[in-house]
Order: C-alpha cells, then sequence, then structure tokens
C-alpha cells in the first residue's frame, strides 16, 4: 500500500532523488495521518492538538 500510495501520480526520478523524496513522503504526509497505537490510535496531529490545548488549560488554571 505505501510503496503505491506514493508512486501514484510522481514522475520517474532518479535512484538518490527517489529515496530522498520517499523519506520525506512518509515524514510528511504517511506518517502524519496514519493512527499511532503509542499515542492512544489518534494521529500524530490530532496527539499535538490534544496535548497543546491541555497544557494550555493547565496553565490557565494554574495562574488564576
Amino acid at each position: 500500500p505505501l510503496k503505491t500510495e506514493f508512486y501514484t501520480g510522481v514522475p520517474e526520478l532518479p535512484g538518490t532523488q527517489v529515496r530522498r523524496e520517499v523519506a520525506r513522503w512518509i515524514e510528511v504526509a504517511y506518517n502524519r495521518r496514519r493512527h499511532h497505537s503509542s499515542i492512544g490510535y489518534n494521529t500524530p496531529a490530532s496527539w499535538e492538538r490534544h496535548i497543546t490545548t491541555n497544557v494550555e488549560t493547565l496553565i490557565k488554571d494554574q495562574a488564576a
């Protein structure tokens, strides 16, 4: 699935550039939307929003 998902619509590239583009795609596109078991099956983006919101609320509560 990963290979098919990446290569759809990608022009043919030289070997070193392909490795670089695949690594970038995994980091930017795939890992940000896939669900990670270590963070409660959330996406990294939703988990970061959750943590940020909770930390901001905690800081506001402590300041009050």
